[in-house]
């Protein structure tokens, strides 16, 4: 539940009752109006669950929500703890999926606290259930640990630019298996410009690989699995109706 000072009106999303809920409603404090909040039909939504621990920034027109007990795909009659985080434009009336960029991140969780730095746009996060028992709660463990999460939004060249480099990297990486003269001239002229030299990750990056061309050990790489990699690292800059499944298919699977 979170209130648009600027809009007087107050949004509330999904919950319990007898099942999980999954509806949007907007109320209007002045009028005393309660309505669905309109969204297209074929945009993903969050799934239904509650525990969800929600934001409002008024300046950017935005909501801000981090998932917490939802159903469980495998057993619909348990509920597990998830981390998906999502973000619903009132400008647009459209939610999207924040595409996670970084290998560590919290463990899923519920009844967590969630802070926003509305100034700064920053989110706090401590503690909060694991969710470990076979019914998706576990009332005797509790979590201490303290995380802060940006979101960040990359300009259209900025995003050009990395999927160029993406590409580039990994033709680069096919073509040093068989030929790594032609794979150091091709690194120079056309993967060494699209390279953001001003960050450490990126320039890190870059150096390895021209360290791997050199080291005698180099492992061979099977063509295949390159061009999976690049594949499955694009797709994070697609919206999820235009990319393949971000769970593990395996988490969809019945249990026998």
């Amino acid at each position: 539940m979170l209130y648009h000072g600027g809009r007087k009106q107050l949004f509330v999303f999904a919950g319990q009752r007898e099942t999980f809920l999954d509806d949007f409603l907007v109320c209007d404090v002045e009028v005393g109006s309660v309505d669905n909040v309109p969204c297209n039909n074929e945009d993903p939504v969050p799934e239904s669950g509650y525990t969800m621990r929600a934001t409002i920034d008024t300046k950017l027109e935005e909501i801000h929500m981090l998932s917490g007990l939802s159903k469980d795909h495998r057993n619909k009659n348990e509920v597990d703890a998830r981390t998906t985080i999502w973000v619903y434009s009132l400008k647009w009336n459209k939610w999207s999926r924040v595409q996670k960029v970084k290998s560590e991140e919290p463990c899923p969780r519920f009844a967590h606290m969630l802070v926003y730095d509305s100034v700064n746009k920053i989110h706090y996060m401590f503690g909060g259930n694991p969710g470990t028992s076979t019914s998706g709660t576990d009332n005797m463990n509790r979590l201490d640990d303290f995380w802060r999460l940006r979101i960040e939004r990359p300009a259209n060249l900025d995003m050009k630019r990395r999927l160029r480099y993406l590409v580039r990297q990994y033709k680069f990486k096919d073509m040093s298996m068989v030929d790594p003269v032609g794979a150091l001239i091709f690194l120079q002229n056309h993967v060494e410009p699209v390279v953001n030299h001003s960050s450490d990750a990126e320039e890190e990056e870059f150096q390895c690989l021209i360290k791997g061309v050199f080291h005698a050990d180099r492992i061979k790489m099977d063509p295949f699995a390159i061009r999976t990699w690049l594949f499955d690292d694009l797709m994070v800059y697609f919206p999820d109706h235009m990319a393949q499944p971000r769970e593990n298919l395996t988490d969809f699977v019945p249990p026998i």
